[in-house]
Order: structure tokens, then C-alpha cells, then sequence
């Protein structure tokens, strides 16, 4: 009975070294990010009031329609800025079917209740989270990821709305503030953005907008300014009016990130366009109205591992000062498109393979990842080539180490230099040394320090 107590013991203490180790993590590492930051990307998504289908998995632990629903709202509330819309991964780890029910609904809910060092947050202790909470997600994460509704032209044009049409609009500045000093201040929680004053810093107007602006962008002539929250939703603000405010406004998809409008001359302001999150999809309108006229999707393969991939994001958005042209950035799939809108019926696009993805890479493994971003971005640098051969006699040869040597009497230094290891530059004697043509160095790669070009005399002494 006694060895039957001690074995029974010592597997308690197994079985328990797993949590112990999770919550001596919790209380002592340090995240990689700031607190802000992971709180900011874990942030609520628009996504956690939509309507979706449950998918039941017959392998995955049961959940009513009710518990199902309210994990899928905790999820795109507090998750799905991590690992992603369709739990495909993103700046978290992928937390797909296929990965989570093997580990098993208690181990789940020790991650989700401690978080790691590797920057998940420790939901439960924390308090953002009960342990009720903690068990729903730790089920929900297990089952099949619910897929959100598509946003088409049809579900655009419904938002769209032209609060002050472009003939009913100032025609000069009705205001005198200095409108390249104004600070556009997002006001996250309750859907807003304070205009405010850059001389005298008072607030100009609070104006409704999204929610969560993500990015506040001038237009060319800067006259207008657009904004776009985190639930998709852009506004156009007249920068002319006697009170800055709303003139147009549209939702383009149910989560998005960026804006901008063209600034090429002969186009400006001619078109704006948003990225959004989902669909995965970018849209081109009028510049003045809001108008929607052109929708393209991401989806698509991966410059890595040339998998196709449901949900790559687009990031952030920038206009070409040089060329007809949008500077797309995709992350899921690492690519930045080139999209030239001078033929807004036929869009020129041109993908650029620009970085590895690692919501892929993460799935393959930790080293695959680490791999990935080594090598992302790596120029191919040509080593230098070696110094040519000087035409003067050999009399020095490169040691490996430093040397106090000193020449024998009745010997030349240099011919004593030459036969000593490592003697080059601690022969403790006067030399000199006639510096030839050299390689100009690379900034990427410098192998063993180059002496400059030309001729020149070099005096110097070693210690001894």
C-alpha cells in the first residue's frame, strides 16, 4: 500500500507540473510586447456582431447554440486581432481544428487562463475573463471556425450616403484655420474624431465616424480628410466648411484597416480606396463622393510556400507620388500590389513577393518560422573580391594571433615578421607597408579590414 501511495503521488506531482509551470510563466516572463500593444491587437472586432453558422463537430466537445454564440462574440472581441478571422493565425499562432483538439479542452484552458511568454494574454487571471468564460473559449477554439458573411457592390451602395453633395460644397475656405496644422484625434470607444487646432489647441468639432479609427488620411490638395474605423467605415470630412464635418460617408466590409487617395498629378483626389480585413478585398471609389466603383480580392497563393490562403488582410495602404498607381500591402499571403488605376475598368496589378508569411510559417513549426524571417528581406551580397597580388617581395604573412617576437640580431625585422606566428602586427619593431589598389568595401559584407586606395607610407610601432 505504501508503494502504491508513493506512485500515486509522484503522478499527482506530474500531472500538476504543466500548470505550475504555465502560471510561474505567467507571474515571471516578460512579454516580447507592451501590454498596449497586445491589448491593441487583441482588441474587439466588428465581426463579433454578425451572424454566422455553427458548424457542429462531431469530434469537438458539445456547445449549445447559445454558448456557441456567445464564445464566437468573446472571440472577435478579444481573439480574432491575433489569430485571425478565420482562426488561420495571423499575429498569433492558428488555433484551428486541427491543432486544438488534440491538445484537449483542459490544456486549452490553462493557455487561455495564463497566457505565454511568447505574448498571449493571461485572460483568466487577469479578470477579463471568468473561469465559465475560460471553458466556453477553451470548447469553442475546438470546433469549426464559423465563416462571416461576404460584403459585395450591392451591401457598399446600401451605406453609402452623400451628406453634401460636391456642387453644394464651399468653393473657398469659409473657415481661418490653418488647416495644415490640425491634429486629427481618434476618440476610440465612442466612434469619433476631434478636430483640433495645432495654434491655439482648442478642439475644432468632435465629429461621428466609426468605430476605432484606425488611420486619419489628407487628401492631395488637403482639403479633405478621410478616416476609416476599424468596422469599415469611412468618412469624408470638408476641411473648407465653416465647421469642419461629414460630407459623404460608406462602409466598404465588415473589418478594415486603412485609406488613401491618389496623388499622381493629373488624378488627385480622382479616386480613393480602401483595404479591409473581410472580405479580403480592397475598393476603389470617387474621390469627392464615396461612390463605390471597383472591388478586387486578395485571396490567393502565398510567395512562400505557394499555398492558397482564405484571408489575406489588407494592411496598410499608400498612394504613388510618380505613377498612376496604389501600393497595396497583403499580409497573409506577403505581397505588395502595384495597382495602377489609370484604366479603373481594367486595373493593371502588379504583385510584388515581398515577405514570408508567417501564419503559414507558424504552422510548420517555430524553426520554420524563425527561418523565414532571417531570411526575409536578406540581400544577395557578392563577397569582395581579394586583394590583388602585390608585385614587392612577400616579406609579411598573416598570423593568427598577436606576437612579441622580435627579430633575431644579425636578421632583417621583416624576414623575422614573416617566418613568426601571428607576428604581422606585434613584431615590436618599426615597418612600413605600401598600400596598392583595393576593392571598394561592401556595406553588407566586409570579410577582413581593407586598406585604402592609392599609395601611401604607413609608420607605425607595435607594442611590446
Amino acid at each position: 500500500m505504501a508503494t502504491t501511495s508513493k506512485r500515486i503521488a509522484r503522478g499527482a506531482a506530474w500531472l500538476a507540473l504543466p500548470f505550475a509551470v504555465a502560471l510561474a510563466y505567467a507571474q515571471t516572463e516578460k512579454h516580447p510586447v507592451t501590454e498596449p500593444e497586445i491589448r491593441y491587437q487583441a482588441g474587439g472586432s466588428p465581426l463579433a456582431t454578425e451572424d454566422m453558422h455553427q458548424d457542429v463537430n462531431p469530434k469537438a466537445p458539445p456547445m449549445t447554440k447559445a454558448e456557441f454564440d456567445r464564445s464566437r462574440q468573446i472571440y472577435f472581441e478579444r481573439c480574432a486581432g491575433c489569430h485571425g478571422v478565420l482562426r488561420k493565425g495571423a499575429t498569433g499562432k492558428p488555433l484551428t481544428p486541427d491543432i486544438t483538439l488534440p491538445k484537449g479542452t483542459e490544456y486549452l484552458k490553462v493557455f487561455i487562463k495564463y497566457g505565454s511568454p511568447a505574448g498571449m494574454p493571461n485572460w483568466g487571471t487577469s479578470g477579463d475573463l471568468t473561469d465559465a468564460e475560460v471553458d466556453l473559449m477553451a470548447r469553442y477554439v475546438q470546433q469549426t471556425p464559423p465563416t462571416p458573411p461576404e460584403y459585395g457592390m450591392a451591401d457598399m451602395k446600401k451605406t453609402w450616403k452623400v451628406i453634401v453633395p460636391p456642387g453644394e460644397r464651399p468653393k473657398k475656405k469659409m473657415n481661418k484655420f490653418n488647416i495644415q496644422n490640425i491634429f486629427s484625434t481618434t476618440l476610440r470607444d465612442t466612434g469619433e474624431v476631434a478636430l483640433i487646432d495645432g495654434d491655439t489647441k482648442k478642439i475644432i468639432n468632435i465629429v461621428k465616424t466609426g468605430y476605432a479609427v484606425h488611420i486619419s488620411r489628407l487628401s492631395a490638395s488637403g482639403r479633405y480628410l478621410y478616416v476609416i474605423g476599424r468596422d469599415a467605415k469611412i468618412n469624408l470630412i470638408d476641411l473648407w466648411m465653416e465647421k469642419p464635418d461629414n460630407v459623404a460617408e460608406i462602409r466598404i466590409g465588415l473589418e478594415a484597416r486603412s485609406v488613401d487617395t491618389s496623388k499622381y498629378k493629373g488624378y488627385e483626389d480622382k479616386y480613393a480606396i480602401a483595404g479591409s480585413y473581410w472580405p479580403p478585398q480592397y475598393t476603389i471609389m470617387k474621390g469627392d463622393t464615396l461612390e463605390p466603383l471597383k472591388i478586387a480580392a486578395t485571396r490567393g497563393m502565398t510567395v512562400d510556400t505557394q499555398e492558397y490562403h482564405p484571408e489575406p488582410r489588407v494592411a496598410s495602404i499608400v498612394a504613388s507620388h510618380f505613377h498612376p498607381e496604389f501600393v497595396v500591402n497583403v499580409k497573409e499571403t506577403g505581397q505588395t500590389l502595384m495597382v495602377n488605376y489609370s484604366d479603373i475598368k481594367n486595373l493593371t496589378v502588379t504583385s510584388i513577393g515581398t515577405s514570408s508569411s508567417p501564419s503559414v510559417t507558424v504552422a510548420n513549426g517555430k524553426r520554420a518560422s524563425n527561418r523565414a524571417r532571417r531570411k526575409r528581406g536578406r540581400p544577395q551580397v557578392v563577397p569582395p573580391p581579394p586583394l590583388p597580388e602585390s608585385s614587392s617581395p612577400k616579406r609579411f604573412q598573416l598570423g593568427t594571433g598577436p606576437s612579441i617576437t622580435r627579430a633575431r640580431r644579425g636578421e632583417l625585422p621583416t624576414e623575422t615578421a614573416a617566418n613568426t606566428q601571428g607576428s604581422l602586427k606585434m613584431s615590436g619593431w618599426w615597418r612600413s607597408e605600401t598600400c596598392e589598389s583595393a576593392p571598394v568595401p561592401s556595406r553588407h559584407s566586409i570579410p577582413a579590414p581593407i586598406p585604402p586606395s592609392g599609395k601611401a607610407t604607413r609608420l607605425s610601432r607595435s607594442p611590446s
